[in-house]
């Protein structure tokens, strides 16, 4: 059996606490939404990662695994309307 849960919410709310502890307790990895959406530079948070190049690795990460918790507001990383239905 598969279990897939989307944590979302207002930036600060703890989605990636929660979404963490949740897998944590249910033996199924963790994806982080954030890890998605920027590219990394000094200061972080300052190039957004090409839209197609999100959308590619958001779906590659969340078919690898059957099961799995993803944290995070994604709408800003992929439009999950175009993908969701393949999840």
């Amino acid at each position: 059996m598969s279990l897939r849960a989307h944590i979302t919410g207002a930036p600060g709310s703890g989605k990636t606490t929660i979404g963490y502890a949740i897998a944590k307790q249910l033996r199924v990895p963790h994806i982080d939404a954030d890890r998605f959406a920027w590219e990394e530079t000094d200061p972080p948070s300052r190039q957004k990662i090409e839209l197609n190049r999100r959308r590619e690795m958001i779906d590659r990460e969340i078919r690898r695994n059957d099961s799995w918790v993803l944290s995070g507001s994604i709408h800003y990383c992929v439009n999950l309307g175009d993908i969701i239905l393949d999840w």
